[in-house]
């Protein structure tokens, strides 16, 4: 399927126009969310369909599903913005889709773009992630020119938020919620302009950081982050903190969503049965406990428990072909 950049006939108005980027077009576009919330699309795969992720420096993300899902032919598309903090990619979705941290952050790994990737909801609670450490992995952005955009007005609290994100995602327990809770509201109130808001956040994300870094909970291997001297107004100022993030039940797949997954959880039967010895029993009694997840609508639930059984499975597999 040929690709046209994004940024052609910027005016074309036309909702059949593609705006599925792929290589270095795909990578300069993506770093513009490292100064600005940016619209995305994506379309997971399907069967031998490809993922197609799009963006585009100024059309709406709604124009940009819908545009995507009719390019694709598939009928699921998520769609919002994005921002990059440090190297962590963080969604914020008018539309969802379960399991689409692990599926985009595959995708971006093919098109050489090794990203960690945080689910948002509308609301700006967190939905899913899939997070691990980056640090050796190359700059994704190495090679590429200067960025030819113009910014915005939220560029230095993105900024001051990047500088804090080792120790946001490494914070454990009670904190750590707290402080994901509190980055994605800023984040939030950055993409929708409200700038004192998203001013007032930042603040207090800062503030808590550096009360984490000098306790006891300090999580362990991060680096203090630089971070501006307090401002003793600002840490007085009284601040409305976001609620606390409540429990989401997983959204209850449809028919059409589950039979992918009954298909693949029969094909994991045979294998395992196929595998002889002691594991067997296991590996059915796993096989079962997916299938009554996938039966009670839990798509997400049952796709990473197939995932955790295929892996093993593959293990004995190997073992058994040494």
């Amino acid at each position: 399927m040929a690709r046209r950049p994004a940024d052609d006939a910027d005016d074309d108005d036309d909702d059949d126009k593609q705006y599925v980027v792929t290589g270095d077009e795909l990578k300069k576009l993506v770093r513009l969310g490292r100064k600005r919330p940016m619209p995305f699309a994506f379309c997971p795969s399907s069967g031998e369909e490809e993922s197609l992720f799009a963006t585009h420096r100024k059309k709406p993300a709604k124009k940009i599903g819908k545009a995507t899902r009719a390019d694709s032919g598939q009928l699921k598309v998520a769609y919002g913005t994005f921002v990059i903090v440090d190297r962590v990619m963080v969604l914020t979705c008018e539309r969802e889709l379960p399991s689409i941290a692990k599926k985009l952050k595959k995708h971006m790994r093919a098109e050489r773009l090794p990203l960690n990737i945080r689910v948002l909801d509308a609301s700006g609670r967190e939905i899913e992630s899939d997070i691990e450490d980056l640090t050796g992995e190359v700059d994704p952005f190495a090679g590429l020119g200067e960025d030819d955009d113009e910014g915005g007005s939220g560029d230095h609290l993105v900024r001051r938020l990047q500088r804090m994100a080792d120790v946001v995602v490494a914070a454990r327990g009670n904190d750590g919620d707290r402080l994901r809770n509190l980055m994605a509201t800023a984040i939030s109130a950055t993409e929708a302009g409200s700038r004192d808001k998203a001013q007032k956040l930042v603040a207090l994300v800062e503030r808590d950081v550096r009360r984490l870094m000098g306790s006891a909970a300090r999580p362990a291997g991060v680096a203090m982050p630089d971070l501006p001297a307090p401002d003793e107004d600002e840490e007085e100022e009284e601040v409305e903190e976001p609620a606390a993030p409540t429990a989401r039940e997983p959204p209850r797949a449809s028919a059409a969503e589950r039979m992918p997954l009954a298909r693949r959880l029969n094909a994991l039967r045979d294998r395992a049965q196929a595998v002889g010895g002691d594991a067997v029993g296991r590996l059915l009694q796993a096989l079962s406990l997916a299938a009554r997840t996938l039966r009670d609508g839990d798509a997400q639930g049952a796709d990473a428990a197939l995932d955790r059984i295929e892996a093993a499975i593959e293990r004995i597999e190997a073992r058994s072909s040494a």
